[in-house]
């Protein structure tokens, strides 16, 4: 692959810690620059929640001077308005690090703290996507601090939780005039930032983009399984039109031999007429390959 400089994302470096991780499926994600093929768009509704989610949080602190109930621990005080997109360079790496924050608030010491929003169940220390929730919030930090926004001293996930289920046995109760209504809590988990972990992980990340060949990748990981049967299905398929080729070809000189053979014959050549020549493209026959070489 070539040395030029990558944009990634705190989200795909994270991906790196988890016990899912596969070194193949990144070197071929990196060299379709994270747009893989067949990719669908986030759902109609899991964007709207996402955008209600932030306008939420920002109207009820910015009516109420405070942060909505779940989030009170983070004891900040104000929303910070910044860019729908940061990037920093890392030249030691050649990589651009791109991310797109849900949100930052500023403390009563002035400093920052990064939040990212999750539509999901709160689990905690037993969530397995926490390692990767973790560098996200780690190069969420490290861009604010690189665009010069202020010192980051906190960081955390907040989750928004459906809490239908609660309501299995009794979805009526959830009934409107017009419909029905979801509801959903809030839990706020901080997160301790590791200032160390960044790094390393780019530099792996730089040295998996810069194999020439993909690496082994993870035992039992089912996407290598999904693309080596589309590769293996797509080197299957040429083989076969070049066997057709192949055989196309013997057979149309086959032809042409025979037919010369037929003009010779009828001519009364038996050998001894050295003016009766060969006709030219004979000689082409023995360079296609037998019938059991095929």
């Amino acid at each position: 692959m070539d040395n030029s400089s990558l944009r990634v994302s705190p989200r795909y470096l994270g991906r790196m810690l988890l016990d899912t991780f596969c070194p193949r499926c990144l070197f071929y994600q990196i060299m379709l620059r994270f747009h893989a093929p067949f990719e669908m768009p986030m759902p109609g509704l899991m964007y709207h929640l996402d955008i209600f989610e932030k306008r939420f949080v920002d109207r009820y602190l910015a009516a109420n001077g405070e942060l909505p109930p779940g989030m009170e621990k983070l004891r900040c005080t104000e929303a910070v308005s910044v860019p729908r997109k940061l990037t920093a360079e890392f030249p030691e790496f050649n990589l651009t690090l791109v991310g797109m924050l849900d949100a930052v608030f500023r403390r009563r010491d002035d400093t920052l703290t990064v939040v990212d929003y999750k539509t999901a169940t709160c689990r905690g220390e037993d969530d397995p996507f926490l390692p990767a929730y973790k560098v996200q919030l780690l190069g969420y930090a490290e861009l604010l601090e690189q665009a010069e926004l202020g010192p980051v001293t906190g960081a955390a996930l907040v989750y928004f939780e459906n809490r239908s289920k609660e309501y299995r046995d009794s979805p009526l109760d959830l009934a409107t005039d017009d419909g029905f209504s979801l509801p959903f809590s809030i839990t706020t988990v901080p997160v301790e930032l590791d200032r160390k972990a960044l790094k390393p992980l780019m530099k792996r990340f730089r040295e998996i983009a810069d194999l020439n060949l993909p690496p082994k990748g993870r035992e039992g990981c089912k996407d290598c399984a999904r693309l080596q049967y589309l590769l293996d299905d797509e080197s299957n398929r040429r083989s076969v039109e070049d066997h057709q080729r192949n055989r196309d070809g013997l057979a149309r000189v086959t032809s042409r031999r025979l037919q010369a053979d037929r003009e010779l014959a009828l001519r009364g050549w038996d050998g001894s007429d050295d003016s009766l020549s060969v006709p030219p493209d004979l000689h082409l026959v023995d360079s296609i390959p037998g019938s059991t070489d095929l």
